[in-house]
């Protein structure tokens, strides 16, 4: 499996909390080898003109048999908060 030819496909929700979730499947071109799942969601919540806070969640979930040549993707975790305040 070269570089370049990982195809995924996305499904994009949200919902009347500011908040955007996609939910990945990744593979080869052919489907035959499956690289696993992702899931991420942003939450967004302004609390005046000029101090908005963002709460960011992404798991990559490799199913224990995802490898990239002699090397297994790592099943990841990131979770970051943002704080914005303009002037």
């Amino acid at each position: 499996m070269s570089a370049g030819k990982t195809v995924h496909r996305c499904k994009t929700g949200s919902s009347d909390h500011r908040g955007l979730t996609d939910i990945c499947l990744f593979g080869d071109n052919e489907f035959s080898t499956g690289y696993g799942w992702e899931i991420d969601s942003v939450l967004v919540k302004k609390f005046d003109a000029h101090f908005t806070a963002i709460a960011k969640m992404s798991h990559f979930e490799s199913e224990g048999d995802a490898y990239v040549g002699k090397v297994a993707l790592p099943t990841t975790s990131r979770i970051s908060v943002e704080l914005n305040y303009t002037f």
